[in-house]
């Protein structure tokens, strides 16, 4: 019985990162702060904007949505700003929640939802996509070393987080 209910505490946590995730969505939060800078500057080019070689790989991952938004002809200001908040709120949340499904059999889950807390819930209010998106890949990377055998599924997924981190924040 005790491990049910700790399989359903488990669940939990993944649906509220979720509900997080769709809540800022909604409420448009990736126009706090630096959001709608960023946004601005995307709409007025027509694509990226990659404004430090620094953090461009992690710029690149929460401006993608906005990318292929764009490409695919959506001219709804709504829409984009929905879309925006996807890549700064929900990318990084769903690297959060990729690590934590793989160790989801395992007492890790609960120390990455510890480390998911002190790190994301601090800051994540604001539209700070890159150093959240940081974060999320250095926990599904940590997530991945811990595991007792690694396919080539997870070797792939290890050496993306790898690269993208070197030029993911400062």
């Amino acid at each position: 019985m005790n491990s049910k209910l700790t399989m359903m505490a488990k669940y939990m946590v993944l649906f509220i990162m979720v509900l997080i995730a769709a809540t800022g969505i909604l409420s448009a939060r990736g126009l706090y702060a630096d959001g709608p800078f960023w946004l601005y500057h995307m709409l007025v080019r027509g694509g990226f904007y990659i404004f430090d070689a620094q953090r461009a790989y992690a710029q690149f991952l929460v401006e993608f949505p906005v990318y292929l938004a764009i490409e695919g002809g959506i001219r709804d200001l709504n829409t984009l700003i929905r879309v925006h908040s996807f890549g700064l709120i929900g990318v990084p949340i769903l690297f959060w929640c990729g690590a934590l499904l793989i160790q989801l059999r395992t007492p890790i889950f609960w120390w990455l939802t510890l480390a998911f807390t002190v790190t994301y819930l601090r800051s994540g209010f604001f539209a700070a996509g890159e150093y959240n998106t940081a974060y999320g890949l250095v926990a599904i990377s940590f997530s991945i070393i811990l595991r007792k055998e690694l396919s080539y599924f997870y070797k792939a997924i290890f050496l993306g987080c790898a690269i993208v981190l070197t030029h993911a924040y400062e």
